[in-house]
């Protein structure tokens, strides 16, 4: 019997937290419905005898490749090859799921046939513990309604932590993710929306996301060391979209407009990595004016503020802990400033 949903999990070297990860989904209820393909990328741990564990005790369910790159990306890729859901999702191997809600999901998408399909997150905090529900009905969302334009995606911002697709929406088009590096799940929340045609919500809350690890590739240490994986990201997704807005293929009202809200706040959001995550400040300054130069027709108006406040961070030298901080804590400090900065 085909499974209705496909979870492929990449791990490298994930001892310590892949056994929580894979015992959420073992469960009599899911073993007709769920496949989890596990992506052993060259780990030297014990990741593959857990997986393997997993594997002998609920065949039906897990699946393990060994597999001889470290690439997140082409793990992925290798799992949607032979995925035989009707949907498909990515879970990381420090994360999890809440296994009641997961199988409500299921339930959900036996009698689905849409594209895109959004569940509602937790994120928990490694270290304190605290957890922070997203759910999109806090965005004016309606849950188990078919929307056929994506501006609803633009209120809501997806997350690879919300996002299930149609598999063959997926390997219809051709879709893949760069090997070899750091934040393409921004390639896996925007590049499938430039050729679906709906999406809809479930209240699920099905994964569960933890943060707060140093070990991320979203982490202040690495976000600095890996800075030309999210520029090689960046540079794909409007390279992606010139061609589709070009093209016109794009087959949703809204979808252009998602797409470039998605590419403007990667943009953005790629000069606080230069600026403020680079250990060397000024050769932060250098890469952020090639940065400018490059994509300086996606630099709308807030992009251009945050810039100017960045670098003055930059050359008084705001530590990432301290910019931290500042984000958390002055959030009016930014709506002051966006209205009354001066535009050099």
């Amino acid at each position: 019997m085909k499974p209705i949903l496909t979870i492929a999990i990449p791990a490298y070297n994930m001892e310590w937290c892949l056994e929580k990860n894979l015992s959420t989904y073992f469960s009599p209820d899911l073993e007709d419905d769920l496949e989890v393909i596990i992506l052993n990328n060259c780990s030297s741990d014990r990741t593959s005898e857990i997986a393997q564990r997993f594997c002998k005790k609920y065949p039906k369910i897990f699946k393990q490749f060994n597999r001889e790159s470290r690439g997140y990306g082409s793990s992925i890729n290798a799992a949607l090859k032979v995925a035989q859901g009707t949907y498909f999702r990515v879970i990381d191997a420090d994360d999890w799921v809440d296994t009641e809600e997961l199988k409500r999901f299921l339930q959900y998408l036996q009698n689905c046939d849409t594209d895109i399909v959004q569940t509602d997150y937790t994120i928990v905090d490694m270290q304190t513990g605290a957890r922070i529900l997203r759910a999109a009905q806090t965005f004016g969302i309606n849950y188990e309604t078919l929307y056929t334009d994506f501006s609803c995606a633009i209120k809501t911002l997806p997350a690879i932590h919300s996002t299930t697709y149609r598999t063959n929406l997926l390997r219809d088009h051709g879709f893949y993710m760069q090997d070899n590096t750091f934040f393409v799940d921004e390639e896996y929340i925007v590049l499938p929306f430039l050729y679906a045609k709906n999406i809809i919500y479930y209240p699920c809350n099905v994964y569960q996301y933890q943060v707060a690890n140093p070990e991320q590739s979203t982490s202040p240490r690495n976000r600095g060391k890996y800075a030309e994986h999210r520029e090689r990201v960046i540079k794909r997704l409007i390279q992606q979209y010139q061609q589709a807005k070009q093209a016109g293929s794009a087959k949703a009202p809204f979808a252009l407009e998602y797409c470039s809200t998605r590419i403007q706040a990667g943009v953005a959001d790629h000069f606080t990595t230069l600026y403020i995550y680079v250990d060397d400040r000024k050769y932060g300054r250098t890469l952020a004016n090639r940065w400018k130069e490059s994509v300086y027709s996606w630099i709308d108006f807030r992009c251009r503020c945050k810039q100017i406040i960045l670098y003055i961070f930059n050359m008084i030298r705001i530590t990432p802990k301290k910019y931290e901080i500042l984000k958390k804590r002055t959030t009016q400090f930014w709506s002051h400033i966006r209205c009354n900065i001066k535009i050099m």
